[in-house]
């Protein structure tokens, strides 16, 4: 008996040995593990700072440099004239662009528009990168440009949050995802068009005054998701702009244009849509949804599969050379709309042809 009961002693001490040897490699395994985490946290750390000090280095030099050539009277004979001034000055720009991160870069930004180098057509920015620039309003910090003027830049995945524009210039500009939530544009005249920032109700204000003409330009360019909620549109073109899945919701668009755009599949659900042009648009799977839209003509614009479920019209909305196939509209509305002869030569969602004043059933109209 004692010989068996030796052996199984022996070989529990051994079990209890293993699986002491298991729990002490695990035990320096984690522990290992927890070294290399806080070394790469440690390095990563490191690096960020490296980095950081790194740009800003890169942009002091950069406003030092900029500012000694336009301000510093020693730099006068350096330049044999100002075209050769500011082509030195977009050539630092556009390289400097290149190695700053995307704080470094709205700082940049703000630094040429408040030198007016972006308001006052000296300076080309054209194929500058700004990559993710954000600007938002505060009641200590309002984001206000006036007269900016920015051909054919780089803006993807850039913001501008409660900001206001008073004429300004992006055209032919890449602004793929760009966001300009909640913010204004219209002109500074003494009758312009405003809306309360952070969200207020409308106060009382004239109406878009669209004789002084376009002054907030988008024309030629690449805004697909572009952000437009609660944004008040005001004397806009956006001519030729790709806008593909862009939103307007709650926005007001007032006295604009989207003259040959690409909005398929933009939503404007809920929008105000006042004495604006679509001629030429392409508004497929576009989403009008309780929109609100009133003295606008739609002229040889694609709606088809459009939906324009509870929107309202008032007694001056046309449909001229329109393609509604397979549009979501009530067929009490789109009946309505055929007997005040505000549909002419319009292909209708069931896919029949009606010209103007031509009595006719829709059957497959209501979709709802």
């Amino acid at each position: 008996m004692i010989g068996i009961f030796t052996v199984v002693s022996y070989i529990q001490q051994q079990h209890i040995s293993e699986q002491r040897r298991h729990q002490d490699r695990e035990v320096s395994n984690d522990i290992r593990l927890q070294d290399r985490q806080i070394a790469d946290a440690l390095r990563a750390q490191s690096q960020r700072q490296a980095d950081a000090f790194h740009y800003q280095d890169v942009y002091k030099t950069y406003l030092a440099d900029v500012s000694d050539a336009l301000f510093k009277e020693n730099h006068e004979r350096k330049f044999l004239s100002d075209t050769s001034k500011f082509l030195y000055i977009r050539s630092r720009t556009l390289s400097v662009l290149q190695e700053l991160d995307s704080e470094r870069q709205t700082d940049l930004f703000l630094f040429l528009y408040e030198t007016r180098l972006t308001t006052e057509n000296q300076l080309s920015l054209s194929g500058a990168l700004f990559k993710q620039i954000h600007f938002n309003t505060s009641s200590v910090v309002p984001c206000i440009f006036n007269d900016l003027k920015l051909y054919s830049v780089y803006l993807s995945n850039s913001s501008f949050t409660g900001c206001k524009f008073y004429q300004a210039t992006f055209t032919a500009s890449r602004m793929t995802d760009i966001k300009f939530t909640s913010s204004s544009l219209t002109t500074n005249h003494k009758t312009e068009c405003f809306r309360a920032c952070g969200g207020n109700p409308y106060r009382e204000k004239p109406s878009c005054p669209s004789h002084l003409g376009i002054k907030t330009d988008f024309s030629d360019c690449v805004m697909e998701q572009a952000d437009f909620r609660q944004a008040f549109i005001c004397l806009t073109s956006f001519h030729g702009a790709t806008l593909d899945y862009a939103t307007f919701v709650g926005a007001t668009i007032e006295s604009s244009k989207f003259v040959n755009a690409s909005l398929n599949y933009a939503r404007f659900i809920g929008t105000t849509i006042t004495n604006s042009n679509f001629a030429g648009a392409s508004l497929t799977y576009a989403d009008f949804s309780g929109a609100s839209i009133t003295h606008n003509e739609f002229k040889g614009v694609l709606l088809a599969y459009a939906n324009f479920t509870n929107v309202t019209f008032d007694a001056n909305v046309m449909f001229i050379n329109v393609n509604l196939t397979n549009m979501i509209i009530k067929d009490d509305l789109l009946q309505d709309l055929n007997s005040r002869g505000k549909l002419r030569n319009v292909i209708l969602p069931n896919g029949t042809f009606s010209t103007q004043g031509n009595l006719f059933v829709n059957g497959d109209a209501q979709k709802d």
